[in-house]
């Protein structure tokens, strides 16, 4: 590593690991928006072309208007798809999708942004899979915030971390289990089709759950005894979350979750930062908005520019994706 280009990197003597994606993934948030997003959407209406966009206008103007609501297919028992050329069937639970579980039903299903993202983590274009971030990441857990019964990002990101944690409502992990052990085992019929190359590397990566309620659990005691870190370093290099964020009463909940992870983090003393990743399907441009200007308040944010995405995942597919690490204290 260049010692100039860390110098660059330091803040108050904490490493500051956006040397790594600035400029090339895209450029930092300065602003989340320039009166509220209705407005914008109204002024746009009378300008011409003088308007100067802000974030969250950028990204709703250039998002499908008519996406829908984001699952793959809320009625089907089961769902396949195909990720970095690797084939799984799904399980969905039907039961949790039709309940009026205080907890949310919508774990229950397969969304979109899952399969796009873990298609995206498994691709060249992901800025992430760099050789400097590789470095960053390795021997280092990774944390999965609201993960449903979805086990493809832990796949995607097998080999590449020491620990992959996927957490979620307790009532969602045996199914977010199950998925995992039909998809890494022979009980998997469409794993068949799979040429000898494309099948699931065996790289040592321990996948694990964890429940965890934002609102309601010490999110620092709880990764603590996990990770049996009580005396030991925390070492957590990634928060990875798909689209958790689509009511406003969770924005504040996820903000201070990804907050105490990375403070958590920080505390261990080590030149380890933790990088979020959050990936939105664009529903609301309130709500986002929201999201961004919380955000912002604790975490230096970049949106990840169409280059680096995959094609299901460029903004005109109707989804964005922000990088988030921690500023300096």
């Amino acid at each position: 590593m260049r010692t100039d280009v860390m110098n660059r990197g330091m803040m108050n003597n904490v490493p500051d690991y956006t040397w790594m994606f600035v400029p090339d993934v895209g450029e930092e948030v300065q602003d989340a928006a320039e009166g509220s997003a209705l407005n914008l959407l109204h002024s746009a209406k009378r300008a011409d072309a003088t308007l100067r966009c802000t974030e969250v206008f950028d990204i709703t103007c250039n998002a499908k208007s008519n996406h829908g609501l984001g699952m793959i297919d809320s009625k089907a028992q089961s769902i396949e798809v195909t990720v970095a050329g690797h084939d799984y069937t799904l399980q969905q639970s039907l039961g949790i999708l039709q309940s009026n579980r205080s907890g949310g039903t919508t774990g229950g299903a397969i969304w979109q942004a899952s399969v796009h993202v873990a298609d995206w983590l498994a691709s060249s274009r992901n800025p992430l899979a760099s050789p400097q971030f590789a470095q960053h990441i390795a021997g280092s857990s990774a944390i999965e915030l609201g993960c449903g019964i979805c086990p493809l990002l832990a796949l995607a990101m097998r080999g590449q971390v020491a620990r992959y944690i996927a957490t979620d409502q307790e009532y969602i992990l045996p199914h977010f289990q199950q998925n995992l052990t039909n998809n890494t085992t022979d009980a998997n019929p469409m794993r068949k089709h799979a040429t000898a190359s494309k099948k699931l590397s065996h790289d040592a990566t321990t996948i694990e759950t964890l429940a965890l309620d934002w609102e309601i659990h010490d999110v620092a005691r709880q990764l603590r005894q996990h990770l049996n870190a009580s005396t030991a370093p925390v070492k957590i290099s990634l928060i990875l979350a798909c689209d958790c964020v689509f009511n406003e009463y969770l924005v504040q909940p996820f903000v201070q979750t990804c907050l105490t992870i990375c403070d958590l983090q920080r505390q261990a003393q080590s030149d380890l930062e933790t990088v979020c990743v959050v990936a939105q399907q664009v529903r609301s441009p309130d709500i986002m908005e929201i999201w961004m200007s919380a955000m912002m308040e604790h975490f230096r944010l970049f949106r990840v520019h169409e280059s680096h995405l995959t094609e299901n995942l460029k903004p005109a597919s109707g989804f964005v994706v922000h990088l988030a690490m921690l500023k300096a204290a």
